[in-house]
């Protein structure tokens, strides 16, 4: 199994959900984990049930080392300084051996030859 990380907002939720798309129709075992950066984001993730997302809340996520820098960045930045510590999360919280992280905005397609 491919385990995946991501992160995004409601501002981003339509292009994340198209990424989850892509993964059903172009990888036989995954899972992925969304970091929701904000309620409303997280709150549909949870409520649409999908059978191979994990979201994860901001209050799940946020380490003090993360808030301390949080005020000084602005959201764009803040999802850069994120990153590398989702799949520390991830590998941390749930039992996996490995996590790639990926951009929301991703798609995923299978190479046809010529």
């Amino acid at each position: 199994m491919l385990n995946f990380c991501t992160l995004f907002n409601s501002n981003y939720l339509a292009r994340g959900l198209a990424l989850y798309r892509s993964l059903l129709q172009n990888c036989d075992s995954f899972h992925l984990y969304v970091f929701a950066f904000d309620d409303a984001c997280y709150d549909y993730l949870r409520a649409g049930n999908f059978e191979h997302i994990t979201p994860i809340s901001l209050a799940a996520f946020e380490s003090p080392e993360l808030l301390q820098v949080k005020a000084s960045r602005t959201m764009a930045e803040y999802c850069w300084t994120c990153t590398p510590s989702t799949i520390l999360y991830c590998l941390q919280n749930f039992p996996i051996e490995g996590c790639t992280y990926i951009d929301a905005d991703m798609l995923f397609t299978v190479a046809r030859r010529f």
